[in-house]
């Protein structure tokens, strides 16, 4: 997954490179974000372009990015025989150097030193016609092992940068051979057809002159169909009026950007795009043509919705949460004589609760908690399965999953019958006994219902039931709260011997366990 997410993050650099490259025509502003996206990519502390003077043996900091003042545009690197950028810019190959205070080979400049540059990778820059212009540079503070991956990208990115520093050297100097300008111009065509993205160039209100051969990959489109505005024709028939409607505006606004969906011939779907545009302009400052880029983004929506489903669902139950919580207290509040009396019981069953949240916060979207978890849960927090209390008998299969909306309830109905089982019966008393079964009945439907028996056997039971008087918030749950929030079917009885108390609650059908038909 870790290697998935490191070839994603630089997949998208090489994206967001393309459309810099489409907005931008300056290169000193390409080359500071190149060096951006290079050290966010790799995870890197520094990463810099270094320009070499033709014929002079020096070369020049001209963008990067994590330095202290004075270092871009400012610091020149002595291109000596040893140096590591000038073995890489006469070797035209990468220098790696993963520790570079045991590096022997080379020499480096001073200021990396300051700086606490540790390990580096230096990587050529060749304009068309591999004519030597500078050196693409990362470094780290530590040692980090650059492995084949991080090279292989390096070298991408700096062949990318080639044409582009010619195409703006040419186009800044106005000195380059028609010729020249046109083979840099195919330099860069290339480079965008490699693009993950969908390229296309248009002129007017969106009449498309050329598309790349990944628009015609995705929507099947032949190369002639997606030209002037057949490309409409891939566009899903109810954002077409809203994309002709934007292209009307980017004419007011010089600039074009919106959001539609795309056909996706091979996945037989529509996916949704990003799309966006920039003008070119002529001598006069008129637009002669827009070249714009499509960028799929189905799956940063979908993400996005869930995320809103997620926060909808967050809320929600924070609400139901705290509700509960002030229903634990003003119940406690009722049975309580005192703040002493009072402050125990609340601690216990916010405890009780803080044990559930813990359970249900750990699960993924596909878990759920099983009875067996959450009822072994709230008996050890009541010391119930040490040796001492080995005179609890358990019956039941495992692996029955609850609906996550039970689990809260449900478990603060273990916790009270638990609780008044240490104060008052089976577990509070040497000679008495509990035996707590449970097991999936059918209740005339395919939705299976989990019955649960509790049963307490031995225990002397007080003389009145004055002394009972604990048990008032577990039976007006079972009795009250369980029916009305679970369509459960409950029954509590004080016997002569303990509690008896049996319930019956809907249960997620996914486990494939063996149901009874209750009888």
């Amino acid at each position: 997954m870790a290697s998935s997410n490191y070839s994603l993050k630089r997949q998208q650099a090489l994206a967001e490179f393309g459309d810099f490259v489409l907005d931008n025509e300056g290169l000193d502003e390409v080359l500071q974000e190149s060096c951006r996206l290079i050290a966010s990519a790799l995870g890197v502390d520094f990463a810099k372009v270094i320009e070499i003077f033709p014929g002079k043996e020096v070369g020049f900091v001209r963008a990067g990015v994590g330095w202290r003042p004075g270092v871009v545009g400012h610091e020149h690197v002595n291109l000596t025989d040893r140096s590591s950028e000038a073995f890489a810019v006469q070797m035209a190959q990468p220098v790696i150097c993963n520790d570079i205070t045991r590096e022997t080979r080379f020499t480096f400049a001073p200021f990396l030193s300051d700086h606490g540059v540790v390990a580096l990778v230096n990587v050529p820059i060749l304009l068309p016609g591999r004519v030597p212009w500078g050196v693409l540079e990362v470094d780290a503070r530590e040692l980090r092992e650059f492995g084949q991956d991080d090279v292989d990208f390096l070298k991408t990115y700096a062949m990318a940068l080639g044409p582009v520093i010619d195409r703006a050297r040419a186009v800044a100097g106005r000195e380059a051979a028609r010729s020249k300008l046109a083979e840099s111009e195919e330099s860069l065509r290339t480079l965008i057809q490699g693009m993950p993205q969908l390229v296309w160039r248009a002129t007017g209100e969106g009449w498309w002159t050329w598309a790349s051969p990944q628009w015609r990959a995705l929507t099947s489109q032949k190369k002639h169909e997606g030209l002037g505005q057949g490309w409409l024709q891939a566009v899903h028939p109810d954002d077409r009026q809203a994309a002709r409607a934007s292209w009307h505006e980017a004419i007011q606004r010089a600039d074009f950007s919106a959001e539609y969906r795309i056909y996706a011939a091979k996945e037989g779907r529509y996916r949704w795009f990003q799309t966006r545009a920039a003008p070119v302009r002529n001598e006069t400052g008129t637009i002669v043509e827009w070249l714009g880029t499509s960028t799929d983004i189905e799956d940063l929506r979908q993400l996005q919705e869930r995320q809103q489903v997620l926060v909808a669902e967050l809320q929600h139950r924070t609400f139901n949460l705290m509700s509960l919580v002030r229903s634990i207290a003003d119940a406690t509040m009722r049975s309580s004589d005192t703040l002493a009396d009072f402050k125990p019981k609340f601690r216990d069953r916010i405890a009780a609760l803080a044990r559930t949240q813990r359970l249900l916060s750990r699960l993924s979207d596909d878990d759920r908690v099983s009875f067996e978890t959450l009822l072994l849960g709230e008996l050890d927090a009541v010391g119930a399965l040490t040796d001492e209390h080995r005179r609890v008998t358990f019956a039941g299969p495992d692996n029955i999953a609850l609906r996550s909306s039970t689990v809260q309830i449900l478990a603060m109905v273990l916790h009270e019958l638990a609780t008044n089982a240490v104060k008052y019966g089976a577990l509070g008393q040497h000679d008495a006994k509990l035996a707590i079964s449970w097991k999936l009945e059918a209740e005339g439907s395919e939705e299976p219902w989990l019955r649960i028996d509790w049963i307490e056997t031995g225990v002397v039971m007080p003389v009145t039931e004055q002394s009972l008087r604990g048990t008032g918030q577990g039976r007006a749950l079972i009795e009250n709260a369980l029916p009305h929030q679970l369509n459960a079917k409950t029954k509590y009885v004080l016997g002569s011997e303990g509690v008896c108390c049996f319930i019956k609650i809907p249960v997620s059908s996914y486990e494939r366990i063996e149901v009874t038909h209750a009888t």
